[in-house]
């Protein structure tokens, strides 16, 4: 499709999908994640975090990383006492 339009009309055209796009998901319960070029990605189903829930999953998601951010461990790892 793309090498038979010109640029600016294949801009148009990917908003005008994208927007529709936008409006379906919202409308089903989803929640739009991120376009990259032609890409469209969307997730259904995801629990959403609660405020009081945010900084454990800060802190899990820094355990889970290389090195850990300090001495944090995975939650997998934790003493059970």
């Amino acid at each position: 499709m793309a090498e038979g339009i010109s640029g600016r009309a294949l801009i148009e055209t990917l908003h005008r999908v994208f927007s529709g796009f936008d409006r379906l998901i919202v409308e089903r319960g989803g929640t739009k994640i991120k376009t990259v070029g032609d890409a469209y990605m969307a997730v259904f189903g995801a629990r959403r975090i609660a405020p009081h829930e945010s900084p454990v999953v800060i802190e899990e998601a820094r355990s889970r990383t290389i090195g850990g951010f300090g001495s944090a461990r995975r939650s997998d790892e934790r003493d059970e006492t």
